[in-house]
């Protein structure tokens, strides 16, 4: 794989892989920017908190009333960060599509390097998976592919000389 599929030498609104990437991808950036915009609290109808002990499955009533504040303060704080990120996303999608792959990179990385830090930092678990945790295991499989996909070039690309 040539570096120029991650890295074109133009970033315009030409994407160079395989449409199957985006319509991948899409839905996938739906869904994370619906989960940032909820558990950052700037969704007036939804909380962050009830996020958390639902589907999450965080036992917040069982904290010190300080410890559920910490944790809904950093879960909200990750919310924001998470709806920026894929604001980012949204423009790479809509008007520098050749950096598709680089966007599609980021919402990668940011899953996998928060996966290592929970396993790290909390161990294996129980084996007890919440609703969350199979959504992102679902969204990472779904962004291993929809990667692969956009470096993939497309056939009219593969054929014209660099």
């Amino acid at each position: 794989m040539p570096l120029t599929a991650l890295f074109p030498p133009t970033l315009d609104n030409v994407q160079r892989g395989s449409p199957l990437a985006l319509w991948l991808f899409a839905p996938i950036l739906a869904m994370k920017s619906v989960i940032g915009l909820n558990i950052s609290g700037l969704n007036p109808f939804v909380s962050s908190r009830e996020i958390l002990q639902t589907v999450d499955g965080v036992p917040l009533d069982t904290f010190p009333a300080e410890a559920a504040q910490t944790a809904v303060g950093m879960a909200s704080g990750w919310g924001v960060a998470t709806l920026v990120l894929c604001l980012v996303c949204w423009l790479m999608v809509a008007r520098y599509r050749a950096a598709l792959p680089i966007a599609i990179l980021a919402l990668l990385a940011e899953q996998v390097l928060r996966k290592i830090a929970v396993t790290v930092q909390m161990g294996p678990g129980d084996g007890a998976m919440s609703a969350g945790t199979i959504v992102n295991w679902g969204f990472l499989a779904a962004l291993v592919v929809a990667f692969g996909l956009s470096l993939w070039p497309r056939r009219a690309a593969a054929a014209i000389p660099a």
